[in-house]
């Protein structure tokens, strides 16, 4: 009796579960939202996104910058006064974040900064840096240092670093580093490779013959996938070329060309890209092929399609898309739908159909009940129903959910990853992917089943429980231990830890005492 009771109880919780989830699918937000003016955005015309290293998205409009987290806005309007001129630069609005948490706004000739603790707008912000005379551009690396081109030379913001120049080769136009190698992109499709010690160029590469140079000559954009190749988009008066170099064997390879405008570029994992178009957007799985998928349509939660007017697309840490349009405001993708999938509208059909499955599983468990009884072949314990708890391994740093070994070896590998790289506030979802020879979507859905909760918060609460072990040891400062455990700054720390153990980091180390 006891086990047909635990029978029962299994199919009415899952009975609940499952209608509950159908509601939920039932609503349009859980596949989609919009994000527009109305929810408090400056205003609906997106001209780029950048995700924070604490997770928050900064999206630029028209009238200013749109910090979005914890589902609220805080904006902070445009001030053109406080436009610093850059010369060399002629692309269109371009964001990035240095090691100081300053944003970095360039937009066709001009740079602004916004102070991202502060929310204030930095007056000119070329004068902390002593320079001999006004920078002609600025570039934020992927380790977030600041670099400047002055005259015919790029040097680091810490003054570490001075890389020659050669003006034969065109405007700089995109630049990043790999360990003590500079790699520069130049105007003309010329790549410099250069060594940060010596400061000399030691290899120059062509993207493509100098017959073709002139076509894609205006403007490039240059993003690092996980395994340290670079992507690059090219425009000029001969369309746009979508390209991808790789350091280890210095060749460049042609995967796509067209007629018309490639606006942004996201290096989504490895493996997969977005870029957005001015007819849409592409997205290229190169597992599969070198050609992508080119969608000129994005159905929206109402019903209706969007044909025009994408002018940015990102994808988040999570694995969640994000469309900036022109008029539109933001629209996010859910990651649970993979990539661009059009979930079904659920209706009360879906509830009907879940109570009349769970009625006929429970007739069958009882009528196999029923005869197990009658033939005595089997014992009571025999016909249980295993249960499991999920537990919230990254929160708690408890032993994994699952019993299966390879799913607890799975669990460790990415612990002992994240406690490698525990001072690297970089190291995120996309680097311990690429770790673990996994998709960025594989990870996601792996870590969500495992622990019930995100990878976003499983790297941050492996972090938070490092960080109380300093805290008890007590010979670091707080401020010492936000930055080895991995925190953009002192306060994000303070918050995250408050938030995950209910006191402050300070009241945590006096009540250890």
């Amino acid at each position: 009796m006891r086990t047909l009771l635990v029978h029962i109880t299994t199919i009415l919780f899952l009975l609940f579960a499952l209608t509950t989830v159908a509601q939920a699918e039932s609503r349009e937000e859980a596949y989609f939202f919009t994000l527009t003016h109305r929810n408090g955005m400056l205003d609906d015309n997106v001209l780029q996104m950048l995700q924070l290293p604490d997770d928050r998205m900064a999206i630029m409009t028209n009238e200013g910058i749109n910090i979005y987290g914890d589902r609220a806005f805080k904006t902070v309007r445009l001030d053109t006064t406080l436009y610093t001129p850059i010369s060399n630069y002629r692309g269109q609005t371009h964001l990035y974040i240095d090691r100081q948490s300053i944003l970095w706004i360039k937009t066709r000739g001009k740079v602004c900064c916004l102070n991202l603790k502060t929310l204030r707008w930095i007056h000119q912000p070329f004068h902390q840096f002593k320079l001999p005379r006004q920078p002609q551009d600025v570039f934020v690396d992927h380790n977030r240092q600041v670099w400047l081109v002055v005259d015919n030379c790029l040097m680091s913001a810490d003054g570490k670093a001075h890389i020659s120049l050669d003006p034969s080769f065109g405007n700089l136009q995109d630049m990043d580093v790999l360990q003590n190698t500079v790699y520069s992109f130049y105007g003309s499709g010329k790549i410099g490779v250069a060594d940060i010690t010596t400061g000399k160029i030691v290899e120059t590469l062509s993207a493509y013959p100098k017959s073709v140079a002139d076509n894609y000559s205006s403007t490039s954009l240059v993003a690092k996938s996980v395994d340290n190749k670079f992507y690059q988009i090219r425009t000029g008066n001969g369309g746009s070329v979508f390209l991808c170099f790789d350091p280890q064997t210095r060749k460049v390879r042609e995967l796509f060309h067209c007629s018309y405008l490639l606006h942004t570029l996201n290096v989504a994992s490895a493996n997969e890209i977005l870029i957005s178009t001015q007819h849409g957007y592409l997205l290229f799985n190169l597992n599969i092929s070198d050609l992508p998928r080119e969608i000129t349509q994005l159905s929206l939660p109402d019903g209706t399609s969007l044909s025009t007017g994408i002018n940015t697309v990102y994808r988040d840490h999570d694995g969640g898309i994000w469309f900036g349009t022109y008029h539109n405001g933001i629209i996010y993708v859910s990651p649970y739908l993979g990539l661009f999938f059009q979930p079904e509208k659920h209706n009360g059909k879906t509830v009907a159909i879940v109570v009349v499955s769970v009625v006929v599983i429970l007739l069958t468990l009882l009528i196999i009940r029923k005869k197990r009884k009658t033939k005595d072949t089997l014992s009571e314990d025999s016909l249980s129903l295993p249960t499991s708890t999920i537990v919230d391994f990254a929160s708690t740093a408890s032993e994994p959910v699952s019993s299966d070994s390879s799913e607890q070896e799975l669990l460790q590998k990415a612990r002992t990853l994240i406690e490698q790289h525990l001072s690297d506030s970089s190291y995120g979802v996309e680097q311990l992917a690429a770790d673990l020879c996994m998709e960025r979507t594989g990870l996601y859905k792996k870590i969500v089943a495992l622990t019930g909760d995100k990878p976003v918060n499983f790297i941050k609460n492996i972090r938070l429980k490092q960080a109380a072990a300093l805290l008890r040891d007590g010979r670091l400062s707080i401020n010492e231990i936000a930055l080895q455990t991995g925190f953009s700054s002192p306060s994000y720390f303070t918050k995250c830890f408050k938030s995950h153990f209910g006191i402050k980091p300070s009241e945590y180390s006096e009540k250890k005492r």
